[in-house]
């Protein structure tokens, strides 16, 4: 690489489900950066511009793409386990930044989650209080404290369109949807893969602009989704059945902040928008 080109950031723990899916999006064209990311991960086979590397146990390794990369954006983390398990996420985020630091990749963007508002009625802002329901949003929101003051900036992320349990259950087939008194169902803020990998290069060329990233920053796209809504436009059908007493038709966070640093375009919460990027990430139906 030549003085004056593009250099496109670190992913760390790119065989993720989300790894795979930003994967996916750089071979197929669909990356909306000009510089593909460098993806680590700790097994051969992935294909892309990989780098084989354990970050958790082993030093960096002498490879002059991590020297022309810039920003760190950090999907290793466990989603599921017993409790120590869990504590994972923590270690994973400390080490992270360690390394950009040794390394001088400049900003780290850590992958936290709307989880840690847990059953939140109302759209919740970053400085108010969390009151995870999961022993997984617990854990994001005890990384988030364990790296305060550090320059890290954890990014609280919607559902992610082709990578979360909606989308897994369509493509399964045999959809089952609750239904409220209203005749609606469950509404759920959203963002699509495309436009989740562009807001996370925005966000890390802001801060090479000097521009000061927020410690904690919520990401979704400007306005909640209707699920049977994104149904509808993946051509999935479903039935309906009640909603449970414990069911909350809406959860959805505020944004306000992310609209004043790197807004995103409106249409980015339609749901064909997010259905089609949920296919240009490789989501399928059967």
């Amino acid at each position: 690489m030549t003085a004056g080109q593009e250099k496109g950031p670190l992913v760390l723990g790119a065989t993720g489900r989300l790894g795979r899916a930003f994967r996916r999006l750089a071979a197929d064209g669909f990356w909306p950066g000009p510089v593909e990311p460098l993806w680590q991960e700790r097994r051969t086979g992935m294909g892309g511009n990989a780098l084989v590397w354990d970050f958790m146990t082993d030093p960096p390794p002498d490879d002059p793409r991590l020297r022309v990369t810039r920003g760190v954006i950090v999907l290793a983390g466990v989603t599921a386990g017993t409790d120590v398990e869990l504590t994972g996420n923590t270690s994973t985020a400390l080490r992270a930044i360690a390394l950009a630091r040794e390394l001088d990749l400049g900003p780290v963007l850590l992958c936290s989650s709307a989880g840690v508002y847990g059953r939140a009625p109302t759209p919740r802002a970053e400085h108010e209080d969390c009151t995870p329901a999961t022993p997984y949003g617990a854990s994001k929101l005890a990384m988030e404290k364990a790296v305060a003051g550090q320059g890290a900036t954890c990014l609280r992320i919607a559902n992610v369109a082709g990578s979360d349990m909606l989308f897994a259950g369509a493509a399964r087939g045999g959809m089952t949807l609750d239904q409220f008194p209203d005749g609606a169902g469950p509404v759920r803020a959203y963002i699509g893969p495309r436009t989740l990998a562009a807001t996370m290069l925005r966000l890390i060329a802001l801060a090479d602009r000097s521009t000061a990233l927020p410690p904690i920053l919520n990401i979704a796209a400007p306005r909640p989704v209707a699920m049977e809504a994104i149904l509808a436009a993946a051509g999935v059908t479903w039935a309906w059945v009640p909603a449970p007493a414990t069911a909350l038709a809406s959860v959805t966070m505020n944004t306000a902040l992310l609209r004043s640093l790197a807004p995103l375009a409106p249409d980015s919460a339609d749901p064909g928008t997010l259905v089609g990027e949920a296919r240009a990430a490789g989501w399928g139906t059967p």
